[in-house]
């Protein structure tokens, strides 16, 4: 469950990284 838990916290940190990137890579 907290396996489960971490993997999913992860990527969705993932996907704010990548969005980060993607926005600053635009303004930049």
């Amino acid at each position: 469950m907290c396996l489960i838990w971490v993997n999913y916290t992860t990527s969705k940190m993932d996907k704010l990284t990548l969005l980060a990137n993607f926005f600053t890579s635009m303004i930049l």
